[in-house]
């Protein structure tokens, strides 16, 4: 089991994440973070992963922090999982060693990162759909609208949505997200992105 020990693991990157990272949070929204550090040398698995929560007396809040290893950030941006890819490409960094440049390299290949993709909207289109959540089909399209706009927009890809792409997102979100958005081939979703930012 990996155990993260800040004092011994040096920080290389940091993102907001959520909706903080895709830009539609609120005042009380969580404060999540997604943080990527030295590989420890003591540490034979491929993948080295925690989730932590760390309360911050001086801002009077509690952070929910992803903290994976340089192998293991790398491994999962390259396979494409949603969480990954959208860290690597933020814009938005609070900590920021690896390189805006180096972090846009890390190009998943496109059949991977489709099946990732497809399986996490699925996922939750299952169970969105079936309990109305409107915070879970908000996700459901909002990874849909990422999904698309990442393989027509490659390098130029931003996981922080506008005012306008999140109206986009939120016009129909009862609707089928593989129709709606296209998403059962790159084709398909580049004409259906190209027909609804007209």
């Amino acid at each position: 089991m990996f155990i993260y020990e800040p004092e011994r693991h040096e920080t290389l990157f940091e993102t907001p994440t959520g909706s903080r990272l895709y830009g539609n949070a609120r005042p009380d929204s969580d404060f999540d973070l997604f943080r990527v550090i030295v590989n420890d040398p003591h540490r034979k698995r491929a993948r080295n992963a925690a989730q932590t929560m760390k309360y911050d007396p001086l801002l009077g809040r509690t952070d929910d922090v992803t903290v994976v290893d340089l192998s293991t950030f790398m491994t999962y941006a390259s396979m494409g999982v949603p969480q990954y890819v959208e860290a690597a490409y933020s814009r938005i960094p609070t900590v920021d060693r690896l390189g805006e440049a180096f972090r846009l390299s890390l190009r998943p290949t496109l059949a991977s990162a489709r099946s990732k993709y497809s399986g996490a909207i699925a996922h939750h289109w299952t169970r969105g759909s079936s309990s109305g959540d409107v915070k879970t089909l908000r996700h459901t399209h909002r990874m849909a609208y990422q999904w698309v706009t990442f393989v027509s927009r490659g390098l130029s890809f931003n996981p922080t949505l506008t005012a306008e792409e999140w109206a986009l997102v939120e016009a129909d979100l009862n609707a089928d997200p593989f129709e709606r958005w296209g998403l059962e081939s790159t084709e398909t979703a580049e004409k259906t992105l190209a027909k609804a930012l007209r």
